[in-house]
C-alpha cells in the first residue's frame, strides 16, 4: 500500500516456480504458475487488500502457443530447454549473424526467441502449424486470468509487419525462422 509517500509491501503468499522435466525437454508448468497467482490473490483478499493492478514478470524469451479458438496448445518449452543447443549456428547458416545483430543488436543466445522459434519449425511441432497466437510468458498468464489476449510488443509488431511488407528488416528475420507466413493474424494482433 502507498500512504503519505511511504510504500508498505506485505508477503501474504509465495511459490516456487521451476521447470520441469519430461522425458528429454524442460517446460514451463504454466496451469500451476496460474494457479497459484490465483491462490495469492485469494491470499491478498483474505487479508483485506484489494488489488488495483497486478504486473506479471517473467524471463522474457519463453510463450505460450494458442489455437484459434485461444486454447492453450501445451506447456510453453523452458528458456533453458536443450532444442536451441545447436540452434545460432543452424539458423546462421539461413541469416548471417552480423544481419541479425544489425536488425536486432541483441546478444547472441541460444534460447532467444528467433531461436525458439526456429528450433520449433526444424522440429517440425505440430503446434506450430495451428497456432493463432503467440503469446510471452507474462501476456500468456494475463489471458489466462482475463480472457484478454494482448501483447506489450505490438508497437514493434507494427514495424516488424512494415519491414516485412516492405522487404528486408526484423520481419525477414521472422520469416527466415518458420516456414508458415500468417501476415493476416499479424495484422489482426495489430489491430
Amino acid at each position: 500500500t502507498l500512504n503519505n509517500k511511504v510504500l508498505t509491501i506485505t508477503e501474504v503468499c509465495r511459490f516456487n516456480n521451476g521447470m520441469i522435466r519430461v522425458l528429454d525437454s524442460y517446460y514451463w508448468d504454466i496451469l500451476m504458475l496460474y494457479n497459484e497467482i490465483v491462490k495469492g490473490m485469494a491470499a491478498a483478499g483474505s487479508h483485506g487488500m484489494v488489488p488495483e493492478s497486478m504486473g506479471i514478470d517473467t524471463w522474457g524469451v519463453d510463450y505460450g502457443l494458442l489455437d484459434k479458438n485461444g486454447n492453450l496448445l501445451g506447456n510453453p518449452y523452458a528458456y533453458r530447454d536443450h532444442r536451441t543447443d545447436k540452434a545460432i549456428d543452424e539458423f546462421s547458416a539461413l541469416v548471417p549473424l552480423s544481419r541479425i545483430y544489425q536488425l536486432t543488436g541483441i546478444q547472441f543466445m541460444q534460447f532467444n526467441t528467433l531461436f525458439q522459434l526456429f528450433a520449433a519449425r526444424r522440429d517440425r511441432l505440430p503446434a506450430m502449424d495451428i497456432a493463432s497466437d503467440l503469446l510471452f510468458i507474462p501476456d500468456l498468464l494475463n489471458y489466462m486470468l482475463t480472457g484478454i489476449k494482448i501483447s506489450a510488443g505490438l508497437a514493434v509488431i507494427g514495424a516488424i509487419v512494415g519491414e516485412f511488407i516492405a522487404g528486408g528488416g526484423l520481419g525477414s528475420l521472422i520469416d527466415a525462422a518458420r516456414t508458415q507466413q500468417r501476415v493476416d493474424l499479424v495484422f489482426s494482433g495489430v489491430i
